[in-house]
């Protein structure tokens, strides 16, 4: 009988009832893993079957969704430009004729590349073209063949791109995740179908057959029910890895316990607990699909054999792109979104297979660098004796406890300094290699082209006309090479030129790599800095309207609050036996050093008032108050992401206003022709139709390309965390529609009641009460200052230490 193993793609197995991976700790059997039968492997296979189709379905669907939108795209820029690129082709063929060129001399156009000579009135813009086009937009490839050159085109292709993007983005990652599932299934029933290797649980069936003991042993007093504090405590007992530095972060556990409080009781109980383990198992498993190192190489191996089976089909049928190391090199160009443009598919085959090529390995890329990217921050922290830690609050935390107060204000544009620095030492770096490479190459053809169009026989008007075809401009002097490296690193790629030796191409695909790996550290900086501009426009607009509503302080300081809270619950749960809210509502808003006005104060006890609703006695069981918490944790963190959102989105039209005239002042384009450019740069489409030319063009650009990225990491975070707590409302929404339970012995939530400030005065406490202080629990090197609980209303403390514009971001 055969050993369990663990293969590769173990933990990408996926069907939807199990959430399956090995069954085993760090490769060995479960302990009392009983012996499988025939029907139970055979039950196995038929989930695994199973997992197989959901994938395939999934990635079926997902893909005919692309494909239908860059269809329509397409045909709808093809009905905007069509007729405007056949006029410019008749114009283009009409200059030809009109110079008088002998045959020998056409014959010499065609062999360098000047479109148009024979074909008369073709364009690019057919059914397959148009998709190919609408295709390099959504991804951001953009290689720059061709463009739009009508406003109406122009203007339809900035709405569409953006919401392709958007779309294309969301499903081709979901398909990335499927494909690396679907190998992995299929290499899991080849191993047990040819090799009988068997393969255990998965993570969610593990989970469950632990929670029966695990609820028993913490619910001593017997009620069936659980607190926050409890579900954290056999959340972190779940975990087979589980120590003192891992225990789950309230952020986790404030989400699954508030999915899995179903009925809106503020309470866990027995019958909810199994989706509370359902939705940490998806989390976990994401995790460790993320940490594994198996699972890495497993997804490396994947996408290396995809890049390689895409070149060795464009090497064989495409005879625009050349030998296999040219289309390994495409391949690898075109998977990135670097999309410089020196090759592209040229037949309507190569088309088709490019589109679903594409499509599936764009998404097998973008999961390989995240989980890449996961690994090097984990490497750095662990140089660095930090524990990976994912949430959002803690490297706040840790950053502010080892700073010192004078020091505060600045740390967060030094660091942002720093990380500029980063990137731009390593352009420099690029830049003298590709100069290495390419200067002294791009000064011989230039001299060999001079002398070939000498050697033609043209006339003087001719000779002229030629000229203004080619580019005798040096690309590969230090700062064209700098720009260069700059459209690698970010994906860009205008395509305006691109290197022609071999050990320049090759070093084109290590030099991305690391390239993308030293700008995904510098994101989180980049995006507090984002993230810190848009908090003082709001906060500016507060100050001048006088609406403490617009500032996003106060969220940011209920959010840090709630979390030392529930760090505390135990100790002041063990004060009573039901919470009076009075105390509760103090404890919420104990705010360190808090100095705000009473317009935000009210606006805090809105939220709290909304939180814990109505008692018939004025207080709360502790059970029910961690859960109101948690749902409170929950609406602020989404309200401040939210306004992130908002913020970025404005920050972002501040920016793209200021560099239209910039730009329309020191290059020779009009305001139109400006705004084109900016989009297709920020988007990282790049199509190359317009670049700049001068010096201040160029420098600019460098300023532009971060501040915008750095703006469109923070938005997509934000709309992907607001359009998810929104989704998710909805889908709670529908579900409980229907089914309210009635009668008079219905149970009712804290929710169902109207808000505390209409009950009048709190009660007293059921005991005496006594102010604790609380200590941060974050690890540091310093200890946080203590805090007292919150006085009764009109209390004004002192300045916040708590810094209100550095808001930390985790991007990996």
């Amino acid at each position: 009988m055969s050993t369990p193993l663990p293969p590769p793609g173990a933990p990408l197995l996926y069907p939807e009832a199990s959430l399956q991976t090995l069954g085993t700790t760090n490769g060995a059997p479960l302990t009392g893993q009983p012996q499988k039968t025939k029907t139970s492997k055979m039950y196995d296979r038929m989930k695994v079957w199973k997992a197989i189709a959901v994938n395939f379905v999934v990635i079926t669907l997902l893909t005919g969704i692309v494909f239908v939108y860059t269809l329509v795209g397409g045909i709808i820029i093809n009905a905007l430009e069509d007729d405007a690129a056949r006029t410019e082709c008749e114009r283009f063929s009409q200059q030809v004729v009109d110079q008088g060129f002998n045959a020998a001399q056409l014959a010499w156009l065609a062999g360098h590349d000047i479109p148009y000579t024979y074909e008369g009135s073709s364009t690019e813009w057919d059914l397959l073209g148009g998709q190919f086009f609408a295709m390099t937009l959504v991804t951001t490839i953009g290689y720059g063949h061709t463009s739009a050159i009508t406003t109406a085109a122009r203007v339809f292709i900035v709405f569409y791109s953006f919401v392709g993007i958007l779309l294309a983005g969301y499903c081709l990652i979901t398909i990335g995740k499927h494909m690396f599932r679907l190998v992995g299934n299929c290499l899991l029933l080849f191993l047990d179908i040819f090799l009988s290797i068997d393969f255990g649980e998965g993570t969610a069936t593990v989970m469950r057959n632990k929670i029966g003991p695990l609820f028993e042993e913490v619910d001593e007093d017997g009620t069936g029910t659980l607190d926050l504090l409890e579900v954290r405590h056999i959340l972190w007992k779940l975990d087979d890895n589980h120590n003192e530095d891992n225990k789950p972060d309230w952020e986790t556990v404030c989400k699954v316990a508030t999915e899995g409080d179903q009925d809106r009781s503020g309470d866990i109980d027995k019958e909810e607990f199994p989706q509370v383990v359902k939705e940490f198992a998806k989390i976990l498993a994401a995790k460790k699909e993320e940490e594994q190192n198996s699972v890495l190489i497993f997804k490396v191996l994947v996408l290396v054999a995809w890049v390689c089976a895409g070149a060795a089909f464009y090497a064989d049928v495409c005879d625009c792109i050349g030998n296999y190391g040219i289309a390994a090199y495409f391949t690898f160009i075109t998977l990135t979104t670097i999309g410089t443009g020196d090759y592209s598919p040229c037949s309507d085959g190569c088309r088709i297979f490019w589109f679903f090529h594409t499509a599936w390995g764009l998404g097998m890329m973008t999961v390989v660098i995240s989980v890449v990217a996961t690994h090097i921050v984990k490497f750095v922290n662990t140089a660095k004796g930090q524990k990976l830690e994912l949430s959002p609050w803690y490297t706040h935390h840790v950053r502010l406890d080892t700073m010192k107060k004078g020091a505060r204000k600045i740390q967060l544009p030094l660091r942002v300094l720093r990380s500029v620095i980063i990137i731009m030492v390593y352009v420099v770096i690029g830049a003298a290699i590709f100069k290495a490479f390419e200067y002294d190459l791009e000064q011989d053809d230039l001299q060999t082209l001079q002398a070939d169009i000498a050697s033609q026989g043209f006339t003087a008007s001719q000779l002229e006309w030629v000229n203004s075809q080619f580019s005798f401009d040096t690309n590969w002097d230090f700062s064209g090479a700098m720009r260069y490296s700059f459209e690698v690193i970010t994906t860009i790629g205008y395509g305006a030129y691109a290197p022609q030796s071999s050990g320049a191409q090759a070093f084109v695909v290590v030099y991305a790599i690391g390239g993308l790996g030293v700008l995904g550290l510098q994101l989180g900086t980049l995006g507090e800095a984002v993230v810190m501009a848009t908090a003082l426009i709001f906060d500016l607009v507060g100050l001048i309207t006088g609406k403490a509503k617009f500032s996003s302080k106060l969220d940011r300081r209920m959010l840090d609050c709630l979390d030392k809270v529930l760090d505390n619950f135990e100790d002041l749960k063990s004060g009573y036996k039901e919470i009076p809210t009075a105390e509760l509502r103090r404890r919420v808003l104990a705010l360190p050093d808090c100095d705000v006005n009473e317009d935000a104060l009210d606006k805090v006890l809105e939220l709290v008032d909304k939180g814990l609703g109505k008692t018939t006695n004025g207080s709360i069981d502790p059970r029910n108050a961690s859960i109101v918490l948690a749902r409170l944790y929950r609406e602020v963190y989404v309200r401040l992401k939210f306004r992130e959102l908002l913020g970025s989105m404005l920050a972002f039209a501040i920016l793209y206003g200021i560099s239209i005239p910039i730009y329309d002042a020191m290059e020779d384009w009009n305001a139109g022709e400006a705004a084109w450019f900016l989009y297709i740069t920020f988007s990282t489409i790049g199509l190359g139709d317009y670049t700049p030319s001068t010096t201040g063009g160029e420098i600019y650009l460098y300023f532009y390309v971060l501040a915008s990225i750095g703006l469109l990491s923070v938005f997509i975070v934000s709309l992907v965390v607001t359009v998810g707590d929104l989704v998710g409302k909805l889908r709670k929404g529908k579900a409980k529609k229907g089914t309210e339970p009635k009668g008079s012995n219905a149970k009712v939530g804290p929710y169902d009641y109207p808000s505390l400030s209409s009950m009048g005065p709190m009660p007293s406490p059921a005991t005496p009460y006594q102010p604790t202080v609380y200590q941060s629990s974050f690890p540091s090197s310093g200890a946080m200052p203590s805090f007292p609980v919150a006085q009764p209303l009109g209390y004004q403390p002192a300045p916040s230490y708590f810094s209100p514009y550095t808001v930390p971001y985790s991007w990996y």
